[in-house]
């Protein structure tokens, strides 16, 4: 079930997630694609969701079998859903916004550690300047 906590993730983001949706996928048994008919006529739709759209979609559910949510079609709601077998891809900023927080949080465990040490003082309390390092003028 990779598909829906990869589709979870990318909402957790905050942004808009493009769905592409292949409309010719065959449908298993009673789970099949339901989206506007005039839609279907094309191989492949784009879908926006996510949880702060302009117009908002309070019943956007991931379920076992798809995803289900109301979606405005010209101003007019449309019950939809869409089975996670018709979904070829993700796109849009929260891609971006998943990619980038994925290489912050991998930037910073590849990050070498910087060991603090101490510098070793004389007795006057000068730092003594340790064998390798070198004042060029």
């Amino acid at each position: 079930m990779k598909q829906p906590l990869a589709l979870q993730d990318l909402l957790r983001t905050g942004h808009i997630v493009q769905v592409r949706i292949n409309t010719s996928h065959e449908s298993k048994g009673d789970i099949e694609l339901v989206i506007p008919e005039y839609l279907k006529k094309d191989a492949e739709v784009v879908l926006e969701i996510g949880y702060n759209t302009a117009i908002p979609i309070p019943d956007l559910e991931l379920e076992s079998n798809g995803v289900s949510c109301t979606l405005s079609f010209n101003r007019t709601p449309q019950y939809c859903f869409i089975p996670w077998e018709s979904i070829t891809g993700y796109g849009g900023d929260a891609v971006t916004a998943l990619l980038e927080e994925l290489q912050k949080g991998k930037a910073k465990e590849d990050e070498p550690k910087l060991q603090q040490s101490t510098p070793k003082k004389s007795s006057s309390g000068r730092v003594i300047r340790p064998d390798w390092l070198r004042v060029i003028k």
